[in-house]
């Protein structure tokens, strides 16, 4: 793992600034929930894999210490191949300890009641 996190880490800073910069308004208003809710976050946070990284939309720890991955999907994660990648990426987080819950973009935005309950369910409130 260190290796991997010293080989690829100016290569993930520069991704980090660049999505930092270009938040959805789906994170966007995501971020407000969790500002509300004042659940301690951090944003465009860098996960080093064996063999990669990836930048998290989101990341918070719940009452009980599990760290979590909070992702925030818009319309092309519904699609075949990249629900495939998708798999595959959630599988090498929960591998590096963390848990993995993503949120759809509807969600976010139209049923905000359900973000909380689930947030709540992972006790992240």
């Amino acid at each position: 793992m260190i290796n991997s996190k010293k080989k690829y880490a100016k290569i993930a800073q520069k991704v980090k600034k660049k999505l930092s910069n270009n938040s959805t308004s789906a994170e966007i208003v995501f971020k407000k929930i969790l500002l509300q809710l004042k659940i301690v976050h951090q944003t465009q946070q860098i996960i080093y894999v064996f063999g990669g990284f990836f930048v998290a939309d989101f990341t918070a720890t719940n009452k009980e210490g599990k760290r979590y991955l909070l992702e925030i999907d818009g319309g092309y994660h519904f699609n075949w191949k990249q629900k495939q990648k998708d798999k595959k990426r959630s599988t090498k987080i929960r591998a590096s300890g963390y848990g993995v819950l993503r949120f759809k973009n509807n969600e976010v935005f139209n049923d905000q009641e359900k973000v909380v309950r689930k947030l709540k369910k992972y006790k992240l409130i």
